[in-house]
């Protein structure tokens, strides 16, 4: 078994749903901490939590929201840890709270990673979508001087489909499909996302922002949530 392979083994043994590789060295230093290479760690959300998502969030949505969160973090610490006793350098990244600048981006999104390590591709919604649980994952990174190479990255599979921007309450989504190089901008408005997620969730009593519609609405999770 290669290194990479226990490694991967051991955080799907601790809660994980899909792990990945990429070499990150094309971007600037500051932004990964100096480190050339990403483990992505990706959790899948439970399926009643995302069915509960009637057109609206959920208090249940919510608390899985952020049990998978917390998990999400230990996930980040163990392969840090584990990564450093073989010799490695590791930084670990919170899954939330990376450091929000005035554009609401980050400076290093955790589905970069994602979609390098060939885990999915980004859906018009601005969201990872993957073959096996569609856009109802959380994602966290680790950034490692482990030597790792990219995947093979997927092309979109939205096509013509606009369930999540007919679905979207704040018409967020722009209809686009995602490109590789293309603009955040061109398929989505973050700050109409954001205004009208910390709208719904106001109305159930979270001081958070939150939705999930669009994850519910999206094909590929509806495949996930249904067991097909």
């Amino acid at each position: 078994m290669s290194f990479k392979d226990e490694l991967t083994k051991k955080l799907i043994e601790s809660g994980a749903s899909l792990i990945g590789f990429s070499d990150i060295s094309g971007i600037e230093p500051q932004r990964r901490c100096g480190l050339p290479s990403a483990v992505t760690i990706a959790c899948a959300l439970d399926k009643d939590a995302v069915n509960s998502i009637q057109g609206a969030p959920t208090q249940i949505y919510y608390d899985e929201y952020n049990r998978k969160n917390a998990l999400l973090d230990e996930l980040g610490k163990r392969c840090a840890d584990f990564l450093g006793e073989n010799g490695y350098e590791a930084q670990a990244l919170p899954t939330t709270e990376v450091g929000i600048d005035d554009n609401l981006e980050t400076a290093f999104p955790h589905k970069t990673g994602a979609v390098l390590s060939a885990l999915g591709w980004i859906g018009k919604c601005a969201l990872l979508i993957t073959p096996q649980y569609g856009s109802a994952v959380r994602l966290t990174s680790v950034f490692t001087s482990l030597p790792c190479e990219n995947g093979e990255v997927m092309a979109e599979r939205c096509g013509s489909c606009n369930e999540c921007v007919d679905n979207c309450p704040g018409l967020a989504v722009t209809g686009e499909n995602w490109s590789r190089g293309a603009q955040r901008s061109d398929i989505y408005d973050a700050f109409a996302c954001q205004k009208t997620a910390r709208e719904e969730a106001a109305v159930i009593g979270i001081k958070n922002t939150i939705c999930g519609i669009c994850i519910a609405s999206c094909p590929w999770t509806i495949r996930y949530v249904s067991g097909g």
